[in-house]
């Protein structure tokens, strides 16, 4: 369980003003439900994969997540993506890096329960999120941005053992 809260709190920031926002109503839940299915897939691989690298490996690679994460964050325009065809619905939520940091989070702490458990329930709440108010501001974006950012810079020096 050690990995629920850290899980959760780096998706919701990571989802704040990302793809499931820019859903309309009837397909945000359809696009939630396939955000949930590859976290699933990126938990899965994520505990396959973790056992084969060390302790600074995985590490690094978290580092990694957070950082893409956060240029995720500073990336984003005000209108976020296109979701008016299949394909351009599929890339949007290709873009998340929502699967990313839930693989490196159960590579990183080998708890797949826990951390699947907090990136799931960060997308859901990110969801509901997204139909109270359909638009974030900037502010909140680079706000998340920067503490991924910092969180991700933090965890690759540590990583390769500079701090």
């Amino acid at each position: 369980m050690n990995a629920l809260i850290p899980a959760f709190v780096a998706v919701l920031l990571a989802e704040i003003g990302g793809g499931l926002i820019i859903f309309g109503r009837e397909r945000r839940l359809v696009a939630a439900f396939i955000m949930l299915l590859l976290i699933v897939l990126a938990v899965i691989t994520g505990s396959m994969i973790g056992a084969l690298l060390i302790v600074p490996a995985r590490t690094l690679m978290l580092g990694l997540a957070l950082v893409f994460a956060a240029t995720a964050q500073f990336g984003r325009g005000r209108s976020g993506g296109d979701t008016s065809t299949l394909l351009a619905s599929a890339l949007t939520l290709y873009r998340s890096p929502s699967p990313f940091l839930a693989f490196a989070f159960t590579a990183w702490m080998g708890a797949p329960i826990g951390a699947g458990a907090g990136s799931m329930a960060a997308l859901v709440v990110a969801a509901g999120i997204g139909t109270v108010a359909p638009s974030m501001p900037r502010g909140a974006r680079v706000g998340a941005g920067t503490i991924l950012g910092l969180a991700g810079i933090f965890a690759m020096l540590s990583g390769l053992r500079v701090l």
